[in-house]
């Protein structure tokens, strides 16, 4: 479930061309400390319950959005157009894959179902003197499977 959160939301920003990172799965580079808009995701989960018959597993996901106060010629929507885009592709059933040995060998064993409201939280202006600004979205999914 974590690798298959984390593949998604790198390619949503991949698509755009926002350096990611998937904690705990990766490391923080100097390149991507520096880059003036990223965004890291977490997840944690999966918290399990059986059912009769089967099995439920949630998660629970966050990415934390990093964006520096550029000059006057960067977007100030900058934080909030990567809020959004993130939002966007969290509101969504996310594919769970069952992943093998190598990157070529996954298969699509279902989907993790969003389980509740999708939330953007503005931290703003982390302190007076960092020109840094963060923002987190946040969503819980839920999947249901036989063992």
């Amino acid at each position: 479930m974590h690798a298959s959160v984390c593949s998604y939301l790198k390619s949503v920003g991949q698509t755009n061309s926002v350096p990611t990172l998937a904690e705990g799965l990766e490391d923080r580079t100097d390149a991507f400390m520096q880059a003036p808009d990223r965004f890291e995701i977490r997840v944690n989960g999966p918290y399990t319950k059986k059912l009769p018959g089967l099995h439920e597993a949630r998660i629970y996901v966050n990415v934390l959005v990093t964006s520096t106060m550029g000059d006057e010629r960067k977007n100030v929507f900058a934080l909030d157009n990567i809020l959004g885009f993130i939002h966007e592709a969290m509101d969504t059933n996310i594919p769970l894959f069952e992943m093998g040995a190598s990157a070529d060998s996954q298969t699509q064993i279902g989907c993790m179902s969003v389980i509740a409201d999708v939330k953007i939280i503005h931290f703003g202006q982390l302190t007076p003197e960092d020109r840094i600004r963060q923002g987190m979205v946040t969503a819980a999914y839920l999947y249901h499977f036989e063992r």
